[in-house]
């Protein structure tokens, strides 16, 4: 899980029906977009918002569409990993 050392917690919590967990990796925040910017937190946020009702496979194809338009031309330097989970 990278090479920066960091202390894993453990949490539990229950999914309602209809509600989604997206998991990404480090990649997806820091990837870049056309703007010169990175994603961020605040953007990944309001693009899940955006596609999170759907189900797990068209909110992860969504948010990876989304993300390939927003990148344009830039290259990303890292992975763009992400997990979609949703409860029915």
């Amino acid at each position: 899980l990278g090479t920066t050392p960091f202390a894993l917690g453990q949490r539990s919590f229950e999914l309602k029906p209809g509600a989604s967990l997206l998991v990404v990796t480090d990649g997806v925040f820091e990837m870049p977009t056309s703007d010169g910017r990175e994603l961020g937190a605040r953007r990944l946020s309001r693009l899940f918002s955006r596609h999170g009702s759907e189900s797990a496979r068209a909110t992860r194809d969504g948010l990876m569409d989304a993300l390939v338009s927003l990148r344009g031309e830039a290259t990303a330097a890292d992975d763009l990993t992400l997990l979609v989970i949703a409860a029915r």
